[in-house]
């Protein structure tokens, strides 16, 4: 998951946030101060190296405690 600002790797891919799974689910944690407004999207990397960007608009959302999200 990467995004606009230094919690989410300012849009480089290098300083993405990593992902866990857990189940069906991936899941990430990340420091937002309680009002941001989060500009994001999900990325992959294959076994090759080769990196994916979802497609579509950039995601935005209100920084929450838990927001939930489908690769697009």
């Amino acid at each position: 998951m990467c995004g606009g600002g230094a919690s989410l790797g300012d849009w480089d891919a290098a300083h993405a946030v990593r992902m866990t799974r857990d189940g069906d689910a991936w899941l990430a944690s990340l420091s937002a101060s309680p009002d941001a407004t989060l500009t994001f999207k999900f990325l992959q990397r294959r076994p090759d190296g080769e990196l994916i960007w979802e497609a579509g608009d950039n995601r935005t959302a209100a920084a929450a405690g838990r927001i939930d999200a489908t690769w697009r």
